[in-house]
């Protein structure tokens, strides 16, 4: 009974840490989609080097799409 609980805690505490990065992520696409619909895109900017297994390792249960805010002008 104590192992699954310490077990279920640790998956919990995983859980919340892959939500949060899911919620940078996606705050992170919703800026630098406003700044391609801004015309900020136009001059080179140089993003700091992420690894490509960051963009994979958070596949979840819930595959849908972060929802985007588009502005329009």
């Amino acid at each position: 009974s104590r192992q699954l609980s310490e077990e279920n805690a640790n998956l919990q505490e995983y859980v919340e840490k892959e939500v949060e990065e899911k919620k940078k992520l996606s705050r992170t696409n919703e800026e630098l989609l406003w700044k391609l619909q801004e015309g900020d895109a136009v001059s080179p900017v140089k993003l700091p080097p992420t690894s490509s297994t960051s963009f994979y390792r958070c596949s979840s249960g819930n595959s849908s799409p972060a929802k985007v805010r588009t502005l329009r002008r």
